[in-house]
């Protein structure tokens, strides 16, 4: 702010997320059926609320958000602060702890995008990402080939530029609808374990990962993943409601009924647990290798196509 000029006064007061603030206007007392007398705490955003009913505010303690953008957030007592990459930082609900993440812009809705465009004899069906997964299963490690770029919304502070763009590479004649299908799922999960891979690098990361949100459903990606990130990977209960519980969480601690965020763990009820098979991983880390580096061309092609494009 002092750099910027712009004095501190014109903004309220930083306090912390379980301080009540006030009460419900009358306005909004109406509309949500409650009375007037119902207490407001200050709560906070929804990436931190979800970390916090993720994983709570254990330092190290990692998950990923497996939705539509995808997260790898981590929760450290230092943020993860780099000029170059710009990691995502984020105060946590607990104080003095940040959470830091890296994001791909289209995980779940790359998937999606592959399911609309290469599935539409079944695209409408309720067990769809189910049949695309069983599809997946028949190819082996490698999409037999094919490499898929999940940048179907531009390039993030992790890759190169931001004018990359998604791409199916090696494709042949022979190449097959399973082909590229594994090669999406394979994809978005070796996108997201180059963020794995720098948050190791600057800060304490623990040796098991927690997912939620949609793709978390799928025992074959799940499986995928441990494979890919050689880690442990644990769906719980809590699921997509990750934010609603830290949400809760912060609205218990408002009213007193608890006095810290250590109950949290105790509501998530492991329902999957998903081992790293040494084969497949060391297999992965060759392929993590190639993947890597076609980003590396992918987003210099697009610099180029951006550049030599604009008529």
């Amino acid at each position: 702010m002092e750099a910027a000029g712009i004095s501190p006064d014109i903004f309220p007061e930083i306090v912390p997320p379980h301080r009540i603030v006030g009460h419900l206007t009358a306005k909004a007392a109406v509309e949500m059926g409650l009375g007037t007398n119902t207490l407001v705490a200050c709560g906070g955003v929804d990436n931190a609320c979800m970390a916090l009913g993720a994983v709570g505010a254990d330092e190290g303690s990692i998950y990923t958000s497996l939705g539509s953008s995808s997260w790898v957030p981590v929760n450290s007592k230092r943020p993860v602060l780099d000029p170059v990459k710009r990691p995502y930082v984020f105060a946590h609900i607990q104080e003095n702890m940040f959470t830091s993440a890296f994001s791909i812009f289209a995980g779940g809705s790359s998937l999606r995008w592959a399911k609309e465009t290469l599935c539409m004899d079944f695209k409408n069906a309720p067990q769809a990402y189910d049949e695309m997964c069983k599809i997946a299963a028949t190819v082996p490690i490698g999409s037999n080939g094919i490499v898929f770029n999940p940048s179907l919304s531009g390039g993030t502070s992790q890759d190169k530029s931001i004018n990359i763009r998604g791409a199916y590479l090696g494709l042949h004649l022979g190449t097959t609808r399973a082909d590229m299908i594994r090669a999406t799922l394979e994809g978005i999960t070796l996108n997201l374990k180059m963020s794995i891979s720098y948050l190791k690098t600057h800060t304490n990361v623990s040796d098991h990962i927690l997912f939620c949100g949609g793709g978390s459903k799928s025992p074959f990606w799940m499986q995928m993943f441990a494979d890919v990130f050689d880690m442990e990977i644990i769906k719980t209960n809590i699921d997509q409601d990750a934010a609603s519980l830290g949400a809760a969480a912060i609205s218990a601690r408002a009213m007193g009924l608890w006095n810290d965020y250590s109950h949290i763990q105790s509501l998530h009820k492991v329902e999957r647990r998903s081992l790293p098979i040494k084969e497949n991983t060391e297999r992965y880390s060759h392929l993590q290798t190639i993947f890597e580096h076609t980003s590396e061309v992918l987003a210099d092609l697009g610099d180029y196509m951006m550049e030599n494009m604009k008529q």
